[in-house]
């Protein structure tokens, strides 16, 4: 775990195989924000990890990616990053800068939106605003704050539906990989802005039926690649974006109604 004692003994510098952005052991997630809130998402490794300003004994960084190549690119953004500068490498400016470097005019709406896309979506404003109204749902003005943010949410989650028609190969895949976790937020705010604002009692079934049947619709699966060696094969995983706070408010909705 020492580099550079490792390297005292070999008398040079190591190369660091770094098991990060990997999701091998964590399928159903995938890891877009910064390094830290990253971390947090493997909460079976270290979730208080930090970089070492001052790594000595390393003279190549090993990255082993997710098997999302293009969601991979945010991460590594800020591991070229840390590679180049340790002692300069600043955490949140590195991703804000991943950000406007992969999703141009959309790196806003990626901003907003990709906090959902974890999976310990604790830590969100969409979640205050759900704390802020379950503390009082008569406020009409707690009310009206859950509303424009749910909206919000979706406005965003279609601007980055644009990448599927984009003419940059890499939006297009990028898209492919987003794709089962951006619909599925939107379709829960969706879900839970109509169980909450007034619609039809026809609308409002169809958002209970809908939340009841979120965990298995096929449009949040995708593809992954399992095994080794000769036995490789391909399986369905599903998507678990916001599975702390959304995702148990929209069963809560539809459990009411």
């Amino acid at each position: 775990e020492d580099p550079d004692l490792v390297s005292s003994w070999l008398g040079r510098d190591v190369a660091w195989w770094w098991n990060y952005p990997c999701n091998d052991n964590d399928m159903n997630k995938i890891f877009p924000l910064d390094t830290y809130r990253n971390f947090d998402d493997e909460a079976h490794i270290d979730r208080n990890a930090t970089l070492d300003p001052n790594l000595k004994g390393v003279n190549t960084l090993i990255s082993n990616p997710m098997q999302q190549g293009e969601v991979s690119k945010i991460a590594l953004y800020s591991i070229a990053d840390y590679a180049w500068h340790r002692a300069a490498f600043d955490n949140d400016a590195s991703w804000m800068a991943s950000l406007k470097a992969i999703f141009g005019k959309r790196a806003g709406n990626a901003f907003r939106l990709l906090p959902l896309v974890r999976h310990y979506d604790t830590n969100t404003q969409l979640a205050d605003r759900i704390r802020l109204w379950k503390a009082n749902s008569l406020d009409d003005q707690a009310t009206q704050a859950l509303l424009d943010e749910l909206r919000s949410l979706q406005a965003d989650a279609k601007a980055l539906s644009g990448m599927a028609s984009s003419d940059n190969v890499s939006d297009r895949l990028l898209w492919h990989e987003l794709q089962p976790y951006v619909e599925k937020v939107a379709d829960m705010c969706g879900i839970a802005h109509t169980l909450i604002a007034p619609h039809t009692e026809a609308q409002r079934q169809q958002a209970v039926q809908q939340a009841q049947t979120l965990d298995k619709n096929p449009k949040y699966q995708f593809s992954i690649l399992s095994g080794m060696g000769e036995d490789i094969r391909l399986s369905k995983r599903g998507a678990e974006p916001a599975a702390k706070v959304l995702r148990p408010f929209v069963s809560q909705l539809a459990n009411a109604k």
